[in-house]
């Protein structure tokens, strides 16, 4: 009997979404390699500004950078090891912006590559939409 290929099962990733959050959610999830993607997707009539974000367990494999579209929202400062002890601010600029009907591709960089699951992060917006992401 001849034995046909079949290609391996490629699984969606569930949108993040919540019920205080008409209109908000992140799609799209992916990861490459030391980074984690979203695309953030703002159909509201009013844009929203991303305020800040925070993570459960990454304790041994902190962040290095974080990016909205094609702004640098955050690098590691130059000649700083990454740490636990880490600490950022994102910009309260046109950079955190994700314009009404739009959207923003969100990516976030580690230090390492991890593919072990359990780890999450909380999305907060200025109109108080937080979105909780976990993989």
């Amino acid at each position: 009997p001849q034995v046909t290929p079949t290609a391996p099962a490629v699984l969606a990733a569930t949108p993040v979404l919540s019920l205080d959050c008409p209109g908000i959610q992140m799609i799209d999830f992916r990861r490459d390699g030391e980074a984690l993607a979203w695309i953030i997707d703002n159909d509201t009539d009013q844009p929203i500004r991303l305020l800040d974000l925070s993570g459960i367990g990454f304790q041994d494999n902190p962040l290095v950078s974080l990016s909205l579209g094609e702004s640098a929202l955050w690098d590691l400062p130059p000649g700083v090891t990454p740490g636990p002890e880490s600490t950022f601010t994102i910009p309260g600029d046109d950079r955190s912006i994700v314009p009404s009907h739009s959207t923003r591709p969100l990516r976030l960089s580690f230090a390492r590559p991890d593919t072990v699951p359990g780890y999450s992060y909380d999305f907060i917006f200025d109109n108080g939409c937080t979105l909780h992401t976990s993989w």
